[in-house]
């Protein structure tokens, strides 16, 4: 199994069709029904079937999934839910909770929340009127390279 590889969770085939997105020590697939998931690479060959890409109509989805180091943004797509941009921050209410625009394009349904500022990280040199902490944009997985997992999703968040 490789970067791009099409799958199927032998287990979850509610999930529908994956993409193989990252391959390291772990690897994050894209599910047309499920959105994004980190498997343990130890684990992964059990848990996922390959799928010949033949059987793969041209036009679906998952064709045009961003890779890694380029490829197709899922720019201008808006948040099912709140109907927001997917590739803006949002906050909760207490701003207790921060959606990072890489893991809520990558779901490409839905703003993904985790804890703010903590799963963030700040940086002085992002300090301004606008993000007055110094929040980072992305969370602490997606700038290291590794999507995030055990985010809530858009609609199980109040918001401002």
């Amino acid at each position: 199994m490789e970067q791009g590889s099409f799958v199927r969770h032998r287990r979850r085939p509610e999930w529908g069709i994956g993409r193989v997105l990252l391959v390291s020590s772990h690897y994050a697939v894209q599910f047309e029904n499920h959105g994004l998931v980190k498997l343990a690479a130890a684990i992964a060959d059990s848990h996922l079937e390959v799928i010949d890409e033949a059987g793969i109509p041209a036009e679906h989805l998952l064709r045009n999934e961003k890779k890694p180091g380029g490829g197709k943004r899922a720019a201008g797509m808006l948040c099912q839910h709140c109907e927001r941009p997917l590739n803006r921050s949002v906050y909760n209410q207490s701003r207790t909770l921060k959606s990072c625009p890489h893991c809520s394009e990558s779901d490409r349904r839905f703003h993904v929340f985790y804890e703010h500022p903590e799963d963030f990280g700040l940086s002085d040199a992002r300090a301004n009127s606008e993000t007055p902490d110094g929040v980072q944009s992305y969370c602490k997985s997606c700038r290291q390279g590794v999507p995030g997992t055990g985010g809530k999703r858009c609609q199980d968040v109040a918001q401002t």
